[in-house]
């Protein structure tokens, strides 16, 4: 069970995307700020602080990525 359990924390963490600076907003009606800084977005829409703590998708009204671009990058 613990390999099966690894194999899933690996996968979910292959399969998300990484912000190295967010802004986290929690209500469309006053733009709550829930958190700010790094953060990474799973698949199925949890977002992971970086203390590990989990926010359901529900909470979320929407991610504002403002990570400065990696001038190294060529897209």
């Amino acid at each position: 069970m613990a390999a099966l359990d690894r194999l899933r924390r690996a996968l979910r963490r292959f399969l998300s995307r990484r912000y190295e600076h967010a802004v986290v907003y929690g209500s469309t009606a006053d733009s709550t700020v829930l958190y700010e800084g790094a953060v990474r977005v799973h698949l199925d829409g949890w977002v992971e602080f970086e203390s590990g703590e989990l926010l359901s998708p529900n909470a979320v009204d929407r991610i504002e990525d403002r990570s400065l671009p990696d001038p190294t990058r060529s897209d």
